[in-house]
């Protein structure tokens, strides 16, 4: 917790009177590092409740779906209303879920790399679910969870 007027000092660059970050609704994808994308894909995003919580994710046609997070994936099959669902144990404790009407590009047991493609939007689906789990549970505020 950062109090307000707090000075932090991240080598040499002071970062004076932090308040609160809040992402409320991002609109595209926010790098962690060069490589591994924050969010599976580049769209707008908008909260998704229904037999799974999580996020919805508007892409284009082609779009790929990366994962954001190096693990294993435990599960993969066909859920209903949501159409192909895989569920990566992530390497840091979270497990990921995606979902789309598309089939994904896993197989029960590989390991996935972060940034690694997972599958791809096609015309007739733009959008995919997607959800982070820690301890059986979907996270309120995905945007927090670590990647």
């Amino acid at each position: 917790v950062i109090s307000l007027g707090q000075v932090l000092s991240l080598k040499d660059i002071i970062i004076p009177d932090i308040k609160e970050v809040v992402i409320e609704k991002p609109v595209d994808v926010i790098k962690a590092n060069n490589s591994v994308p924050y969010w599976p894909l580049t769209g707008n995003i908008s909260k998704y409740s229904g037999r799974i919580q999580g996020v919805k994710i508007e892409g284009l046609s082609g779009d790929y779906i990366k994962a954001v997070s190096t693990g294993k994936v435990i599960w993969y099959d066909s859920f209903k209303g949501i159409g192909k669902v895989v569920l990566i144990e992530g390497d840091n404790g979270y497990d990921y879920l995606y979902g789309t009407k598309e089939d994904l590009n896993v197989h029960l047991g590989v390991q996935i790399a972060a940034g690694e493609r997972l599958g791809r939007l096609r015309d007739s689906n733009t959008s995919i679910i997607f959800s982070v789990f820690k301890n059986g549970k979907p996270l309120e505020n995905i945007s927090t969870a670590p990647r």
